[in-house]
């Protein structure tokens, strides 16, 4: 007889992304710089996502400038959790700001466990890995978070330098 052996799927991660856009909403940092944080169920790309983003940052509809997270088939098997600096086509001049940004972040983030910075990227300037477990996801996306976050300003600041520019 052979055992039936469900394989875990991203459904199972939604309340912990859940979760922690519950945390992340009460935190000081979140609260007092005019974050905000949408969790969602991505079946086009089979993933439960989170974005972290400002309201200036062109994201009404989840394709401007945003840091992403997810959970699809290939984080479940790696047990990697990502976030990633995006930038898509609803932020004026498009994907034009991306080697602004990856340059005006690099001096942060470059150190950053797990970081990689890419300029030359269509879309992704920046992402950041960490390991995760079902007991350590929140914690990891909470960390993550509040390491990203430290980049607000000077994404504020790349988006109203550019902007005229672009």
């Amino acid at each position: 007889m052979t055992a039936n052996i469900e394989k875990e799927t991203w459904q199972a991660y939604v309340p912990y992304f859940v979760e922690a856009q519950q945390k992340l909403e009460q935190t000081d940092w979140f609260i007092n710089n005019g974050w905000q944080y949408v969790t969602w169920e991505n079946t086009r790309f089979d993933t439960v996502s989170g974005q972290l983003y400002k309201a200036n940052w062109f994201n009404h509809k989840r394709n401007g400038i945003h840091f992403d997270s997810w959970i699809g088939p290939k984080e479940l098997e790696q047990h990697i959790i990502p976030v990633a600096l995006h930038a898509h086509g609803d932020f004026p001049g498009g994907k034009k700001i991306i080697p602004f940004l990856a340059e005006s972040v690099k001096l942060i983030a470059q150190d950053w466990e797990g970081c990689t910075i890419t300029p030359g990227s269509p879309f992704q300037p920046l992402i950041l890995k960490l390991p995760f477990t079902k007991e350590t996801l929140v914690a990891q996306l909470l960390k993550m978070y509040a390491q990203v976050a430290q980049l607000g300003t000077t994404i504020d600041y790349t988006i109203a330098e550019t902007t005229g520019k672009l």
